[in-house]
């Protein structure tokens, strides 16, 4: 009785509920969505894709004080030849760039994330909702978790894939459950602080990135 009573008064911070839990889990896919973008360098040197070149490996210098950029060597041998006060500072290895690259942040996430857009937004109308927005949190999440876990290339292709499908639903399947919970005068704030998922997603990776990077150092 007394939990009824206090379920009761607390009824009307259900539809804020129902917003935070949907733009953390909007916020959680862009996240993953973005930090390719963000981790290619690093990811590619561990799974040996994309093009090679020579780069600078030292943190505690300035470009200006460099007697010769990086960029100028077109093989190993000239760039393990660059050296300063004794210490070489360029390295030849995987950039995260290249054909390999545009394929991970291109076509295998957009062109999924366009088609099962679409489809997720037809399913919307016809099919609880909740539910689906449950599964495809579910499908999304899991696959950036093991994105982390991958050993080789393709594995990742097929994981930035399964993570397009299942972060598509999460647009059309939030919208369409806030229009229900929200009222039409309210509904245009509602779904300006839902998208602002897109943004701290992409800022959280870019943050996420540089925390990584000066824990390595």
């Amino acid at each position: 009785m007394i939990m009824l009573e206090l379920t009761r008064k607390l009824e009307f911070l259900y539809p804020t509920y129902v917003l935070a839990i949907v733009s953390i889990g909007y916020i959680c896919g862009e996240l993953g969505h973005y930090l390719i973008g963000v981790t290619s360098k690093a990811v590619a040197q561990d799974l040996h894709y994309g093009d090679i070149s020579c780069q600078l490996n030292l943190t505690d210098v300035y470009l200006s004080d460099l007697p010769i950029q990086c960029n100028t060597a077109n093989d190993s041998e000239t760039c393990s030849s660059y050296t300063l006060n004794g210490t070489r500072y360029c390295e030849w290895t995987y950039n995260g760039l290249g054909l390999d690259y545009q394929i991970l942040a291109g076509p295998s996430f957009i062109a999924v994330f366009t088609i099962a857009g679409i489809v997720m937004g037809l399913l919307a109308d016809k099919f609880n909702r909740v539910k689906m927005l449950g599964a495809c949190t579910l499908v999304f999440g899991v696959a950036i978790i093991l994105s982390g876990s991958v050993n080789e290339y393709w594995q990742l292709v097929i994981l930035r894939m399964i993570m397009a499908a299942g972060e598509s639903g999460c647009n059309p399947l939030s919208t369409g459950i806030l229009s229900d919970i929200f009222p039409e005068e309210k509904r245009a704030l509602v779904m300006s602080v839902f998208n602002w998922g897109i943004y701290g997603g992409y800022g959280i990776s870019y943050l996420k990135c540089h925390c990584s990077t000066w824990m390595m150092k």
